[in-house]
């Protein structure tokens, strides 16, 4: 009789949902801290290109850099 607690089954169901929905841009988020310094290195050699880094948090455990590389 203790097993009709509804309310605590559906309080578990978003917080599932919500882990399963991994962005794949965490997998390129990862690459890309690990080329920002030589895409830097990149940047200082050739200045008729800017880097725009963009910090963006769309969940608590992952980020993602967007990179754009604009022409001068």
């Amino acid at each position: 009789m203790k097993t009709e607690g509804d309310g605590v089954g559906a309080e578990e169901v978003p917080g599932d949902i919500s882990r399963d929905t991994e962005h794949p841009l965490s997998v390129t988020a990862v690459t890309l801290c690990s080329l920002l310094p030589s895409l830097s290195l990149l940047i200082l050699r050739s200045p008729q290109f800017l880097l725009i880094y963009f910090l963006l948090n769309f969940t608590h455990h992952y980020q993602t850099f967007h990179v754009y590389l604009l022409p001068l």
